[in-house]
């Protein structure tokens, strides 16, 4: 079998693990923006993992390495991160919360992958990991007004954009480290290896 093709096949037998993905992560934090279609899965030559939500289509953008392997397990935990991202799309660059949201959910949906852990997404991940118990009740009723705001045509932000006092307000438990979760993410970080 050619790559294009391996590449092609890999993409069709990934498409249900991306629906249970944002299927997950909607039952996590509340449905996804439906100004943008459902995400398709799409392959790159050079660049990805990351989401593309041009002109309202959405879609997950996976290098061609993860999807030319008969083992999938790197392209499904590529997909449960950038399956966070698919529910608030946008091209700003976006803070930790999101990011450590989107890296927590990938390492607790795809635990079979043994593959390395990259600086700084392990520091996001490390921001958010105390708070899940309680995280995701406030940040789906965040979600959920702004939805709201969003469908009278009046202003709202998105996950990746919260300002400290409102992720406070509507968890509070995050009194002591907000600040550290809205910070913005690097666009295209150093990144280092970590153990686990």
């Amino acid at each position: 079998m050619s790559i294009q093709k391996k590449i092609e096949q890999s993409i069709h037998d990934l498409r249900p693990f991306l629906v249970e993905c944002v299927h997950d992560v909607q039952g996590l934090l509340g449905p996804r923006d439906e100004q943008f279609c459902f995400p398709k899965i799409r392959s790159a030559n050079r660049h990805g993992p990351y989401t593309d939500s041009s002109k309202h289509n959405l879609a997950v953008v996976l290098p061609e390495s993860s999807l030319s392997k008969c083992d999938l397990t790197e392209a499904r935990w590529h997909i449960a991160h950038e399956s966070i991202h698919v529910l608030d799309p946008h091209s700003n660059p976006t803070n930790y919360l999101e990011e450590g949201l989107a890296t927590w959910f990938q390492n607790t949906k795809v635990d079979s992958y043994t593959g390395p852990r990259w600086y700084p997404w392990a520091e996001a991940e490390k921001r958010v990991k105390s708070l899940m118990d309680t995280l995701p009740n406030g940040l789906r009723r965040f979600r959920d007004e702004q939805r709201r705001l969003r469908l009278r045509g009046d202003p709202y932000t998105k996950l990746g954009d919260i300002a400290a006092e409102l992720l406070i307000r509507y968890c509070p438990e995050t009194r002591a480290t907000a600040r550290l979760l809205i910070e913005r993410f690097p666009m295209n970080p150093c990144a280092r290896r970590v153990d686990t």
